[in-house]
């Protein structure tokens, strides 16, 4: 009973953790129901490692790893479904708009992919307070019930993540009032 016991702190305690790991990979293709699966499946997996008795190290670095892979191989099955493929022999499959500008869409992507960086280098939780408050519009209560902190300890950080980008961002080059608030 006291393993029972053991398992069900460690779902509490890190539930909201693995929530906002498988959350942030499959957001754009899971319905709800499919990220609380993977969630499930993560602690299935964590509890049949620890009776397995070869645990070693942090549980919450074990847990992101699973929540990583497990995020990952539901998010390639579900998209893996909705892949279309296109004809080679179809002649319009290649053709390209005049109208678009592909260096200035080039150069765009590069710099998405920079601060996408940068703001992963913040590390958690400041990385995951601003693609929550950013990419998915989230309020600093919905965030702070997501990582169990104040809302106040979220806009504070929020604030201080956001100066470093801004120093991360001018180091590099690039205008930070051109891809911040």
């Amino acid at each position: 009973m006291k393993q029972n016991d053991s398992y069900r702190q460690i779902f509490d305690k890190y539930y909201k953790y693995v929530y906002a790991v498988v959350f942030n990979r499959l957001r754009c293709c899971a319905k709800k129901e499919d990220i609380e699966d993977c969630v499930s499946d993560v602690f299935v997996d964590l509890f049949r490692f620890l009776d397995s008795g070869k645990v070693c190290g942090n549980i919450k670095s074990l847990l992101y790893g699973i929540a990583r892979n497990k995020s990952a191989d539901m998010f390639s099955s579900i998209t893996g479904k909705n892949q279309r493929t296109v004809s080679l022999d179809d002649g319009n499959a290649f053709d390209i708009s005049d109208e678009s500008d592909i260096e200035s869409d080039s150069e765009k992507r590069e710099i998405q992919k920079m601060l996408l960086q940068i703001i992963i280098s913040l590390g958690e939780p400041d990385s995951v307070i601003i693609m929550q408050k950013f990419y998915y519009n989230k309020s600093s209560k919905e965030i702070s019930e997501m990582l169990g902190i104040k809302a106040d300890a979220v806009r504070k950080r929020q604030s201080r993540a956001l100066v470093k980008i801004r120093e991360l961002l001018t180091l590099n080059g690039i205008s930070p009032k051109e891809y911040l608030l």
